[in-house]
């Protein structure tokens, strides 16, 4: 039950587009001191920390720059569409290879962890999820906004709120 739990948080992190393991402009979105850390797992967290700002440092800056490139080339001049599709392939390859380093730091930070620590990790998981949630549904108006909302509702339902341990 408690691998179910994971893949179905693991998923719906996946679907609201960025990660919980993440920074939130300079701020982790998870304060992994409030899980009781030894000073071996402190450690751990904190050159997972490093590896993830290293990794991002890389990455983001082509990132920022595709997007300003496709900006550019959906401007009001004609623009060559197959340099259209290629920037956009090469925003999108960019952003899956961050999103997964992202997912793989979030694992291993994880497995850190004791048993009583992820539980209380998934708590917190949680919380930032309703944080998002409550944030996005005040901000987006979206076509397929019912079908997410949808989806996010069937997670809910599926995943007790209180698990019993």
């Amino acid at each position: 039950m408690n691998n179910l739990k994971l893949l179905v948080t693991l998923s719906l992190l996946i679907t609201l587009n960025q990660g919980v393991w993440a920074y939130d402009g300079q701020k982790p979105m998870i304060d992994w001191n409030k899980l009781n850390l030894t000073k071996e797992q402190s450690q751990a967290i904190d050159d997972l920390n490093a590896k993830w700002l290293k990794d991002y440092g890389e990455i983001q800056p082509s990132i920022v720059e595709d997007q300003r490139k496709l900006t550019q080339l959906l401007g009001p001049h004609n623009s060559d569409p197959v340099e259209i599709m290629s920037v956009q392939q090469s925003l999108a390859h960019k952003r899956e290879k961050l999103k997964n380093i992202a997912m793989v730091n979030y694992l291993k930070k994880r497995q850190v962890l004791n048993e009583t620590q992820r539980h209380e990790l998934d708590i917190m998981v949680g919380e930032v999820i309703a944080q998002r949630q409550n944030n996005n549904s005040a901000n987006v108006n979206l076509v397929g906004n019912d079908r997410f909302q949808n989806l996010i509702q069937r997670v809910r339902n599926f995943v007790p709120a209180n698990p019993q341990r």
